[in-house]
């Protein structure tokens, strides 16, 4: 009967001080959510959805835990005491600091469990509590400042984060803030206006990523206003050399794959169609042009297959009749240089192994004049 009357007189004394402090239920701001997570000890403050803040708490230990569910805050209190231990509100000694959030469980309107300050802030973070939630004195006079009566309090022991704490009951929290976001394994970048980043290319921190439609960060090629790009891994537009499967691509400065005739470093390339870097031999507008295995277009003289080629300046085998530092050399229709004996249009003439014309001499009983015509003796 004692323990009956000492409750009553608890809850008449709440009540007063409720009314002492001019708080009233009508203050209730139903755009406000506090979010607690008895098993990280941790509390989130939500407006309009949106965190706004999470603090670190203490919370009841296993032999009195905190009660889990989903409550509101129904009275707040300034120097409230400590009653059971007749402890003075506003005491340094009190063990429920100077601020007291009173929350409505087990109909004992927020006489009984509440969120509050301490006397210990090394509690802070532990399961230590009869069952209510501390926090830092100056935390939760900040808190006290901005919640109403009425605010919805979720408290549950879980490993779950504080979007599927709220998703339990049907709340979806807006916890967007600027910057990345992974998503179901997919990577999206909110901006300062909390909106995803969509249908476009994004510059952040010097490098270009692309969004599509529905903001999902693109890799791989990818194909715009019939242009194409390269995309790590990690969303970050390519340019320069890349290699793909064994096989050279370039993209230009603007990440744009290059196709085509490009001179890089003083060197002249030529990539495919589908932008791979030609290597051997290509023909292009009925020319014949060799490239390395680098990719680097042949000059001057090549051998190729033990056989000697000759590549103008612009990259052009040549073919039939030409004259190299004073020397005349003839290269038949598959750009390989003669060497030998060879008939071309009806006369002889001879190539030295070097591929030089020989003139003015007599060989294997053949003469040869000035034009390099051999007549038989």
């Amino acid at each position: 009967m004692k323990r009956k009357i000492s409750k009553l007189i608890a809850v008449m004394l709440t009540l007063c001080l409720v009314l002492m402090n001019g708080v009233q239920p009508a203050e209730a701001a139903s755009n406000h959510l506090l979010i607690v997570n008895t098993k990280k000890n941790t509390l989130g403050y939500y407006v309009n959805r949106e965190l706004v803040k999470t603090f670190k708490i203490a919370s009841g230990k296993s032999s009195t835990p905190t009660p889990q569910g989903k409550t509101t805050i129904v009275n707040k209190i300034k120097n409230r005491p400590y009653y059971s231990g007749g402890i003075a509100g506003g005491d340094p000694k009190n063990p429920l600091g100077d601020r007291w959030l009173g929350l409505n469980i087990g109909g004992s309107y927020g006489s009984v469990y509440g969120i509050h300050g301490n006397n210990n802030e090394s509690s802070i973070g532990n399961h230590v509590s009869g069952g209510c939630i501390r926090m830092h004195n100056s935390e939760v006079r900040w808190l006290f400042d901005r919640v109403s009566v009425g605010t919805d309090v979720i408290i549950k022991y879980t490993d779950q984060t504080d979007e599927q704490i709220a998703a339990s009951y049907k709340i979806d929290l807006n916890v967007k803030k600027p910057g990345w976001s992974k998503e179901n394994g997919k990577w999206y970048y909110i901006t300062k206006d909390k909106n995803y980043y969509k249908n476009g290319w994004l510059k952040i921190d010097g490098k270009n990523y692309y969004f599509d439609k529905d903001g999902v960060m693109q890799t791989g090629w990818k194909k715009l206003d019939n242009k194409w790009y390269y995309l790590e891994s990690n969303g970050v537009m390519q340019t320069g050399w890349k290699k793909l499967d064994n096989t050279w691509y370039y993209l230009e400065s603007n990440g744009v794959m290059q196709t085509g005739w490009k001179k890089i470093d003083n060197n002249w390339y030529y990539f495919e169609d589908n932008g791979t870097m030609k290597t051997g031999w290509k023909t292009i507008d009925g020319k014949w042009y060799y490239f390395q295995e680098t990719g680097i277009m042949r000059t001057g003289w090549y051998v190729i297959d033990n056989n000697w080629y000759y590549f103008q300046d612009n990259g052009d085998m040549r073919t039939g009749w030409y004259v190299i530092d004073n020397n005349w050399y003839y290269f038949q229709d598959n750009g390989n240089m003669r060497t030998g004996w060879y008939t071309i249009d009806g006369n002889w003439y001879y190539f030295y192994n070097d591929g030089k014309m020989a003139t003015n001499t007599n060989i294997d009983g053949w003469d040869i004049d000035s034009n390099g015509i051999g007549t038989m003796n």
